[in-house]
């Protein structure tokens, strides 16, 4: 977390009085320490040549009465008198027993005064544990090398006196920090006052707040800032205000889209889809943003036309076909999104489902072609017929007549297949206008039982209502006799003789819902998902050998929903087929 400008400006003044201070500190201990040492040399220096004085001169034995004349020196000057002969050994010393301490061969101080006359050097006395000052003083012996006379003493004194003025500086140190601290404090926060000021106005326009604005500011510099950071925010919410009126447009447009929508960068990673497109493939935006067309489709074919659009920044064009979640025929547009500099930065995809066209042009083109083929058949047989009859065989007494009745039965035949296709144009095209009212339901099921009663004797096929009495079903009575009609009569037609039909009405909640069942022939799994079609017919030699147009059961099925409901079917092949449709009570039914 980052200090506040104030403090950090405090913060900097303490730090540069901190550093001056510390740096005059060290500056002060080190002379002093080497003031104190130099004085100390100079004062032990005395007391050495002093002491040499008041000594025998050399040679020296080493013995209790030399012990005892150092000891009575180190009294009087209290300091530490060490004699060392001219190999370095200890003959004695005021504070330690000369036998166990080693050689001083090797001592600075001594090699220094053999060498200059006298010498000095500081260190810790391994034998005192402290840091000592050491004097020496070479002397000469007759006829031997100079053995040395040694004076030391603690440096205590001047670590003290260093010590002393370490705490004062400290103690200066603590009080310029504190008014240091208060007057940089009051200092920063009356310089740093109008930007704080600016930096809030700069939180409001974050969380939102276009209306915020600086006040004046009397400073010459910051008052300049303030008025151009007002003339910045002016132009600032302008533009937030149309970004945001023109991003709302775009987002409605394309919520409401009903074709699918990819933005992708110039990586291939997407960036933005749109509801239409996570209806389309099953995944959620958030789920989507920062992977690949790929992992999200589970198409190459869509990734690759993304790709090749950012790579050629050219548009692409193709249809692509799904598998995942459920297949699918795509129109896929993508468009390369190119920067000012030229570059290409990604690529947006428009995905139109044009599966319903394609399977509707299949359909249609079955259509015409089924149409034509069942209207060929009688126009056909009339032809045959006539030309028979036109070149002489209207003269035969056997032959004439039976020639006559096939023409009129394939004219009938004719007749009710343009019928049933110009019902079935009209119902489709809305043009067949319904009069849904509230009908007796057993007796509209017992009037269209009644229409097929003849046809169900002829084969021996028994026919059952199975209503609740005062029950209701709201429909048109025309729609709904061409829909139970057509149902009942399939039912007849494909159940063999011996066999029966039932026909039930119940009422269900929000409508009504009537079911023809038979022990027919029933419909393989493989059609029953098409018997709806026009002219799809399962067996086509035994539908025609019934008499049947085709359309039936698209006449059911559109009349049902032109009614608000719907028709489904469940058979087993062998056990018969059991047609069920569901006609809605009206919005305003309680």
């Amino acid at each position: 977390m980052r200090l506040a400008l104030r403090w950090r400006i405090t913060l900097a003044f303490s730090a540069i009085l901190a550093v001056v201070f510390l740096g005059l500190d060290a500056y002060l201990h080190a002379a002093i320490l080497r003031a104190g040492e130099e004085a100390m040399a100079q004062s032990l220096l005395a007391e050495v040549r002093l002491a040499a004085r008041i000594l025998p001169p050399p040679p020296w034995s080493s013995g209790p009465d030399l012990q005892e004349l150092v000891n009575d020196l180190d009294q009087r000057s209290n300091a530490r008198i060490t004699l060392i002969d001219s190999e370095g050994v200890v003959l004695a010393d005021s504070r330690e027993q000369p036998e166990v301490m080693e050689n001083h061969a090797d001592r600075p101080e001594r090699l220094q005064a053999l060498g200059q006359g006298w010498g000095r050097a500081k260190r810790h006395s391994d034998t005192l544990h402290i840091d000592m000052l050491y004097v020496a003083l070479a002397l000469p012996d007759t006829g031997q090398p100079p053995v040395v006379l040694r004076v030391a003493k603690p440096l205590t004194a001047v670590h003290a006196a260093s010590r002393s003025l370490r705490q004062a500086v400290l103690i200066t140190l603590a009080f310029a920090l504190v008014l240091t601290w208060v007057a940089s404090y009051l200092l920063a926060g009356a310089l740093t006052a109008p930007v704080m000021a600016l930096v809030r106005v700069a939180q409001r326009v974050d969380r939102g707040d276009t209306d915020a604005r600086a006040e004046d500011i009397h400073d010459p510099e910051l008052g300049e800032l303030a008025k151009v950071f007002n003339a910045a925010l002016d132009r600032l919410a302008t533009l937030v205000n149309y970004s945001q009126r023109e991003s709302r447009y775009y987002a409605t447009i394309l919520e409401q889209m009903t074709d699918a929508v990819v933005i992708v960068d110039q990586h291939g990673k997407v960036q933005f889809v749109n509801p239409a497109f996570s209806r389309l493939f099953g995944v959620q935006e958030k789920e989507a943003e920062g992977r690949s067309p790929e992992q999200v489709t589970l198409n190459y074919d869509l990734s690759s036309l993304l790709l090749r659009a950012v790579e050629q920044k050219a548009v692409q064009r193709d249809e692509v076909r799904l598998i995942q979640p459920e297949g699918r025929i795509l129109a896929a547009v993508v468009s390369p999104l190119v920067s000012e500099a030229g570059t290409a930065i990604g690529a947006i995809g428009l995905l139109r489902d044009v599966s319903d066209l394609r399977r509707l042009d299949e359909v249609r083109r079955e259509f015409v072609a089924n149409a034509s083929h069942e209207l060929r058949t009688p126009a056909a047989g009339i032809k045959a017929l006539a030309e028979a009859l036109q070149v002489g065989a209207f003269h035969d007494q056997e032959k004439g007549p039976r020639f006559v009745e096939q023409i009129v039965e394939a004219a009938d035949r004719l007749t009710s297949i343009l019928d049933d296709m110009l019902t079935l144009t009209r119902v489709e095209r809305g043009q067949e206008l319904f009069n849904t009212t509230w009908l007796s339901a057993p007796e509209a099921l017992r009037e269209a039982v009644n229409q097929v009663l003849p046809a169900a004797q002829a084969k021996n096929v028994q026919v059952g209502v199975e209503a609740v009495e005062g029950a209701r079903v709201y429909a048109d009575p025309g729609g709904l006799q061409t829909i139970l009609i057509n149902l009942l009569d399939n039912a007849v037609k494909y159940t063999p003789e011996g066999g029966s039909v039932s026909v039930t009405g119940r009422g269900v909640p929000g409508g009504y819902e009537i079911s023809v069942a038979d022990t027919g022939i029933g419909i393989p799994p493989e059609h029953q998902a098409r018997i709806f079609e026009r002219f799809y017919r399962v067996d086509k030699a035994r539908d025609r050998a019934t008499g049947g147009t085709g359309l039936g059961l698209s006449i059911v099925k559109h009349t049902a929903e032109a009614h608000g409901g719907k028709v489904s079917v469940r058979s087993t092949p062998g056990a018969g087929s059991t047609f069920t449709v569901f006609l809605p009570n009206p919005p305003t039914a309680a």
